[in-house]
């Protein structure tokens, strides 16, 4: 893809309208290099991450070409591998390599260039710890795109165009957190963070949603309200504050994946991560309070039990009465028509 042809007053002018504070500069470099194919350096530098070295020595792909493909590809069965023996998620994924390349092929080709920058950056920025590659925002956004897929299948999604906005949307969903500013406050663990940090990081979302308009990408609109809406509730509550009502299944989708995985995950500034049990209580209490959808909530418990016959094994889902709600949901949604309000409330620039 070409440079993006956008002055730096032109990108001031719109991150001033969006009301984010970061170097215009320094969002056009990260904007270019997130459209660029990565060169041959860049190729064997990400070649030796720890986690693709694994995957390498485990698996017999010496014969393979090196390419972005094969990165993200490898990438995805490093993140599916690495989580089957903390829950049963991806246990339904019985031909992994299958399943991944098909993911690939769909159309989430726009995730592959920025994520693959992202990770680029990572391995240099001066916390990366080799000895813990899994505490990495890639790893984060991979996973978190993997379970908004395996929820669209287990909610019932089967129109193929929908399934690749939900992949792409969770996949770019925290794109606003590539700029270095961001990126140094989530990867630092041992930054206090300040209360401008805090504000800085909470931009993130509209951030998103500035970049890829910037972008030039022809990104899905269910894609970019995923990655503007992801830190809402379905009260209104979250970031960032702007209207949202009637949230399409995507973006529902997303903020409970987001949470679940940002829960159960490995993250530079967290001690251990947390139980799968108690991520999924704290889901089913914030549903409970209509902040996130409760068939999407029970979708990712059902996924995350090993046995789906019994609810014992996770202690949290609770039975319902006849055919379960989450079986229905999509078609529920539409047969209602829901969406399309909160694409006209969305303002322009973030769409």
């Amino acid at each position: 893809m070409e440079p993006i042809n956008m002055t730096r007053e032109e990108a001031e002018k719109v991150l001033s309208e969006a009301g984010v504070r970061i170097n215009p500069e320094e969002f056009l470099a990260v904007l270019d290099a997130t459209r660029q194919d990565l060169g041959e350096d860049d190729l064997a530098k990400l070649a030796r991450d720890p986690l693709i070295k694994g995957m390498i020595d485990s698996h017999q792909a010496m014969g393979e070409i090196i390419s972005e493909n094969w990165l993200f590809t490898n990438y995805c069965l490093t993140a599916i591998d690495g989580e089957a023996g903390k829950t049963s998620m991806f246990k339904h994924l019985t031909d992994h390599e299958e399943y991944v390349r098909g993911i690939i092929n769909s159309g989430v080709q726009a995730v592959i260039k920025p994520l693959l920058m992202g990770r680029k950056s990572e391995i240099q920025c001066p916390f990366y710890k080799p000895s813990n590659p899994f505490a990495s925002k890639t790893h984060h956004i991979i996973k978190t795109m993997l379970i908004s897929l395996a929820l669209a299948s287990e909610l019932g999604v089967t129109d193929q165009q929908e399934i690749e906005a939900i992949g792409i949307g969770a996949g770019l969903h925290d794109i606003g957190q590539y700029l270095p500013r961001l990126r140094q406050i989530a990867e630092n663990p041992t930054t206090q963070l300040s209360s401008e940090d805090i504000r800085t990081m909470m931009t993130h979302p509209v951030l998103g949603g500035v970049f890829v308009a910037a972008s030039g990408y022809e990104l899905p609109e269910l894609s970019k309200l995923m990655i503007l809406y992801h830190h809402k509730d379905l009260k209104g509550g979250g970031y960032p504050d702007i209207s949202a009502s009637n949230l399409p299944l995507g973006v529902r989708i997303i903020q409970v994946a987001d949470r679940y995985e940002a829960g159960v995950g490995d993250r530079p500034y967290k001690r251990r991560p947390e139980p799968p049990a108690e991520v999924l209580t704290d889901l089913i209490d914030q549903a409970e309070k209509g902040l996130l959808d409760i068939d999407v909530v029970n979708a990712l418990t059902m996924l995350a039990r090993s046995d789906k016959s019994n609810p014992r094994i996770t202690g949290h889902y609770r039975k319902t009465t006849g055919e379960p709600k989450h079986q229905n949901l999509y078609e529920r949604m539409r047969v209602q028509n829901l969406g399309p309000a909160v694409i006209r409330e969305a303002p322009k620039q973030y769409m």
